[in-house]
């Protein structure tokens, strides 16, 4: 009779242990969104290596599962879907939500500022982790890194341009409405247009030449239908990438330090420099294929600069206006922290 009730005891605790082993066993699943198809430089270079090592040094307890843009959320409702835990890690632009973030959106408001992903991106770390107003504005995310996009250049289509003299009477498109504010404070004419659309645009003599990044060009075939480049690195927009701050909370103290040593400041400048090695890669193919590549002086530089920055900051200061008391503060920080970063880290 002991016998039974031990061999009934043994099953008893077996049942009671197993879905505890079983549970202990089942690794933790994420779901990741970012603005890029899989085949972007940062999916590639940067995101898909990252997830493999948190895998990896995890033994296999954390697996993230990375979905193209528009499939698991629309575009539009990203980061309300990060905050309300529909997702759990997700990457872009700021710009994207506006309101949201008031003070980081200043550091897309600095007219050349940054000639390079790396040194938009370093100074962008800086300030979202020491300017108070802008570590408030990601406190209901775990922040894994910031990045920012390849700066702006001018394309053009059978006009070489070396100044902003050689513009005027030119038709523009631009990436968005802080380019057409740019542009509108050089005395350019720019209009908005979706990247699809740009090569049907200059076929057909509609636009003189393009406002963007050199990466995004060679998607919409600009460099087809253009002849000329001149690297004026105009603006840079600031990208976040981030964890549910929910889903970071829930994870176990070992968990959490693989994810700290592999993210922050280090992903920051992963992401810098992937973006930056991307562009070099795009505007060797370009000019492989005979575009004719001119640089802006330092002399004509300072000169755009002297007339957008006003025009650009009036613009943020409007945005902002009673979200901010110390804005103008905020703005001075900005422009002297990417100064810094500039000087360290520039692309001339």
């Amino acid at each position: 009779m002991k016998k039974i009730y031990l061999i009934a005891g043994i099953i008893l605790s077996s049942i009671i242990i197993c879905p505890q082993i079983g549970n202990a066993a089942r690794p933790i699943r994420m779901k990741m969104v970012t603005q890029y198809m899989d085949r972007h430089i940062l999916v590639q270079k940067v995101y898909k290596p990252w997830i493999e090592q948190i895998k990896e040094r995890t033994n296999g307890r954390v697996i993230i599962q990375l979905y193209n843009p528009n499939t698991i959320i629309p575009d539009g409702e990203l980061w309300n879907g990060l905050v309300k835990d529909q997702i759990d890690i997700a990457d872009h632009y700021l710009t994207r939500f506006p309101g949201v973030f008031p003070a980081t959106t200043v550091t897309g408001k600095l007219p050349l500022a940054a000639t390079n992903a790396s040194v938009a991106s370093a100074a962008l770390w800086e300030l979202v982790n020491t300017v108070p107003e802008m570590k408030e504005e990601f406190k209901e995310v775990k922040l894994l890194g910031v990045h920012s996009t390849s700066p702006l250049q001018v394309f053009t289509r059978s006009k070489e341009v070396k100044t902003l003299e050689d513009m005027k009477n030119l038709k523009f498109i631009g990436a968005g409405k802080d380019t057409t504010i740019f542009a509108r404070s050089l005395g350019v004419e720019c209009i908005m247009q979706p990247g699809p659309d740009i090569y049907l645009a200059l076929s057909r003599n509609m636009a003189d030449g393009v406002i963007y990044p050199i990466p995004p060009t060679r998607s919409f075939k600009v460099d087809e239908a253009c002849d000329y480049l001149l690297m004026s690195s105009i603006f840079t927009s600031p990208c976040f990438f981030a964890m549910s701050k929910t889903r970071w909370d829930s994870l176990p103290d070992d968990i959490k330090k693989v994810f700290e040593e592999t993210s922050g400041e280090a992903m920051t400048k992963l992401l810098g420099a992937a973006l930056d090695e991307g562009e070099k890669e795009d505007f060797d193919v370009m000019v492989a294929n005979g575009i004719k590549v001119n640089y802006l002086s330092d002399e004509e530089r300072e000169h755009w600069r002297a007339l957008a920055e006003d025009e650009m900051k009036a613009t943020w200061l409007q945005e902002v206006e009673g979200k901010l008391t110390n804005s103008e503060e905020i703005y001075s920080t900005a422009k002297a922290v990417y100064a810094k970063y500039e000087a360290a880290l520039s692309a001339k």
